[in-house]
């Protein structure tokens, strides 16, 4: 019963803040975001924000393309680097169950899987450009 009144009361409190939200910006009056804080932090309605304007230039332009372009090549640098490790592992994985039998498994066998997975995944997001 306690805690059914404990949820009434944390629902209601809910309600009447969203309420005095609401009705303070339908009003227009400024409201605190926070008690207590700067007052250069408050929000009003339709109160539209100062925007820098950004003014692009054909030099900014060729830098972002520039940095873009040594991006990708590190991207794809990074990609064959980890392709060739992931070749690698899956050729000493092979070994490694080459060596075992069905009845024995190493735990080597287990971590070099994990590894061959892990890398595989960070290509594929790497590929998809995550």
């Amino acid at each position: 019963m306690a805690m059914l009144s404990f949820f009434r009361k944390s629902w209601f409190a809910g309600g009447v803040t969203l309420l005095w939200f609401v009705l303070g910006m339908s009003l227009g009056t400024p409201i605190h975001l926070v008690p207590g804080s700067d007052p250069g932090l408050l929000a009003t309605p339709l109160q539209a924000q100062e925007l820098p304007i950004v003014q692009e230039t054909e030099q900014s332009r060729q830098l972002v393309r520039k940095q873009r372009k040594e991006l990708l090549r590190q991207n794809f640098e990074k990609t064959k680097r980890d392709a060739e490790e992931l070749a690698t592992l899956a050729k000493a994985l092979q070994d490694d169950l080459a060596k075992s039998n069905e009845n024995v498994l190493s735990l080597t066998v287990v971590d070099k899987a994990e590894k061959i997975e892990k890398l595989a995944k960070r290509i594929k997001n790497t590929a998809r450009g995550f």
